[in-house]
């Protein structure tokens, strides 16, 4: 591995996990009520489907794209990054804001805080490597 793949690696492994991580998250809320009733903002767990086709779109799709754009080393990949950070800030925000209103659902928003630390510091390491 050149000295040049090794200064995205970190970063493309961690957006590329982050993706398959999503998927394998939605399937676990797909198939396991139980699974579904332990994030869900008071109810049966249908007040999740509401973020499926944006994590689809962002936490899945975005991330999976930024990690091939960092290891092809593609100019846009930062930027994307960048706009996968604010994607992922608003929906941690969201969530945070139901969580509240129906004093229910924090375990969702704990599990999204750490990703999004992470990825505004792999959009900021991948900006200072650029």
């Amino acid at each position: 591995m050149t000295s040049d793949r090794r200064s995205v690696y970190p970063g493309a492994l961690f957006f590329a996990l982050q993706g398959v991580a999503t998927l394998a998250w939605w399937a676990l809320i797909a198939w396991s009520p139980a699974w579904r009733r332990w994030f869900a903002f008071g109810d049966d767990g249908a007040s999740l489907w509401m973020f499926f086709p944006s994590d689809m779109l962002l936490w899945c799709a975005g991330s999976l794209a930024v990690a091939w754009g960092m290891w092809r080393r593609k100019p846009w990949a930062a930027t994307l990054a960048w706009v996968l950070c604010g994607a992922i800030a608003a929906s941690v925000l969201h969530a945070a804001t139901l969580a509240m209103h129906a004093r229910a659902g924090w375990s969702g928003v704990l599990l999204m805080v750490p990703a999004l630390i992470l990825t505004v510091f792999f959009a900021w390491h991948s900006t200072r490597a650029a």
